[in-house]
């Protein structure tokens, strides 16, 4: 086939392609953010063309943000210039009319978010300085009964939970379950997955959760970098993390907050 008439073809299949699939309509939710590691208060997104700041306190959820615009949300940092920005040994040399330059936008994490969903949770776990990994929790947090625990598998294969000994369910990669304490408000959870033809029991957690807080009890792979002590070891195949809300703080303006002695 001559070279001419192949870019021809290519080009229609491209064009045809084009047609075939419209743009992706914009999201429009609103969303709260959770640090996995130390406050960050250096992080900006774009919504409708409008610059956000994002303050995200450490283990706790942030006061509701709303974001319209792409599926896949990007969150990003300002670097300001310095004062050699060519990378030269040498100063440029100084005008005598100089435009002060806006701060480089740095990228810090991209989350592709649920088109279905109104509200969204999105936990971002430091990698390196300055960059996150994200993961995102579809559905309304505060919408589940207070008193009780959500929880949620973000870890990379399916977990059978068995809660306060008795009642028991399968979780897949990213679902979740709402389920109750027993009458003296505790709640215990044991974790497994299904390795080498047999059913291997990962953990076993009990936390306290009183009638006027909520719990999303998130339990994730401990082998992520930033679960890992100083000897770069991990606690544990799977790491459980407790993130509270209590009646009195609602989540619609008021940040949430933390019980550091749930986190392992």
């Amino acid at each position: 086939m001559p070279t001419r008439l192949l870019l021809l073809c290519l080009s229609l299949v491209a064009t045809l392609r084009a047609v075939e699939e419209p743009p992706k309509p914009p999201v429009s939710l609103t969303f709260s953010v959770v640090s996995w590691g130390n406050a960050i208060s250096d992080l900006y997104y774009k919504s409708g063309g409008t610059h956000k700041k994002i303050v995200a306190p450490a283990f706790a959820p942030s006061a509701f943000m709303q974001y319209t615009g792409p599926a896949e949300l990007v969150f990003y940092s300002r670097q300001a210039p310095t004062s050699d920005s060519n990378g030269s040994e040498f100063p440029a040399a100084v005008s005598t009319n100089p435009k002060p330059e806006k701060p480089r936008e740095i990228e810090a994490c991209r989350v592709l978010l649920p088109a279905d969903e109104t509200r969204a949770t999105i936990l971002l776990a430091p990698i390196d300085p300055g960059h996150y990994q994200g993961f995102v929790i579809p559905g309304d947090p505060t919408k589940f009964p207070f008193g009780q625990a959500k929880l949620v598998n973000l870890y990379n294969q399916p977990l059978a939970i068995k809660f306060n000994r008795s009642g028991a369910v399968l979780l897949k990669p990213n679902e979740s379950t709402v389920v109750a304490p027993n009458t003296d408000s505790s709640l215990l959870i044991e974790v497994a997955a299904y390795k080498g033809d047999k059913w291997k029991r990962l953990l076993d957690n009990i936390f306290t959760l009183h009638e006027d807080e909520q719990a999303m009890v998130i339990l994730s792979s401990g082998d992520y970098k930033f679960f890992r002590n100083d000897m770069g070891e991990a606690a544990g195949e799977v790491q459980v993390t407790v993130l509270r809300q209590r009646k009195e703080k609602p989540a619609s303006d008021k940040q949430g907050t933390a019980d550091p002695s749930a986190i392992r």
